[in-house]
C-alpha cells in the first residue's frame, strides 16, 4: 500500500492464525525532512505501544515487532501528522515464522 501522508487507518484482517509484521518505509523525496508517526492499534481503541515509531525522510525504515493474531482477528495500523509537508510511505504486512 502506498499513501499521501495524509492521517490514514488501515485494518489488516489475519487470514490465517499466526505471526505477523507490519514494515513502513519513508518513500518521500521532498528534500524537506518530511516526516510522520507510525501507531499499531490492538483493537479500534487499545495502543500498541511496541510498535509505534517515528519517521523521518532519509532515516531508514520501520520493522514491527511480531505480532500474532487468531484467524480473523483485526489489527489496526494509523499513519499520521505528516511535517513539514506531506510524506509519502509504503506500508505491507508479512506473515512471519
Amino acid at each position: 500500500m502506498k499513501g499521501d501522508g495524509l492521517d490514514y487507518e488501515y485494518k489488516f484482517k489475519a487470514p490465517k492464525t499466526g505471526k505477523y509484521r507490519f514494515y513502513v518505509n519513508n518513500a518521500s523525496n521532498t528534500g524537506r525532512s518530511a516526516s510522520f508517526q507510525v501507531y499499531g492499534y490492538k483493537s479500534k481503541k487499545k495502543l500498541d505501544a511496541k510498535n509505534s515509531a517515528t519517521l523521518i525522510e532519509g532515516c531508514g525504515n520501520f520493522k514491527s515487532k511480531k505480532i500474532s493474531l487468531k484467524k480473523g482477528k483485526k489489527y489496526y495500523i494509523k499513519i499520521e501528522k505528516a511535517h513539514p509537508c506531506n510524506a509519502s510511505y509504503d506500508l505491507k504486512i508479512k506473515k512471519v515464522k
